[in-house]
């Protein structure tokens, strides 16, 4: 009776943690998501169809430079043109509205690491991905659009 007791509470523990198939877990890094998610954090991330993505997704990648995992914002799809201003982002040459979680900084070029130049062309089979706290996030504009391969997950929220 007791070891029965003791299955019926893991099988508990493993449906109310999520443990079904298609999820998995992340627990925050970096401050690039504040004020979204913060250091500590643990995410939900669904390996739902990935060919399904839309602006503004939270995924987690393995960041091709490092081959680290992060979470970050889906800003640019395939076959966008993406330009960046000082009053806004433009997507194929109109201002996107951005969610009110991103910090946008007007002047992206203003820190050294940024490598990108001020438009880029997304090609197939690869997103361009931002942090919500511009300021302190290493994203795409530094490491470069992101391959599908290396999207592990959607955010669930």
């Amino acid at each position: 009776m007791k070891s029965l007791f003791s299955l019926l509470v893991l099988l508990t523990l493993l449906y109310f943690l999520g443990c079904s198939e298609g999820f998995d877990y992340y627990e925050v890094t970096s401050v690039a998501m504040s004020p979204s998610y913060f250091p500590g954090e643990v995410v939900k991330i669904s390996q739902r169809d990935l060919g399904s993505l839309e602006r503004f997704d939270v995924v987690l990648i393995e960041i091709p430079v490092t081959k680290l995992n992060g979470l970050f914002r889906v800003l640019g799809l395939p076959g966008e043109k993406i330009h960046f201003q000082n009053n806004g982002i433009l997507i194929d040459d109109e201002i996107i509205p951005l969610p009110n979680s991103i910090e946008f900084v007007p002047n992206i070029k203003a820190n050294q690491y940024y490598a990108i130049e001020t438009e880029v062309s997304i090609s197939e089979n690869r997103i361009f991905v931002i942090g919500d706290n511009m300021k302190n996030s290493r994203d795409s504009r530094t490491f470069g659009l992101v391959p599908y391969e290396n999207i592990l997950g959607v955010a669930v929220e």
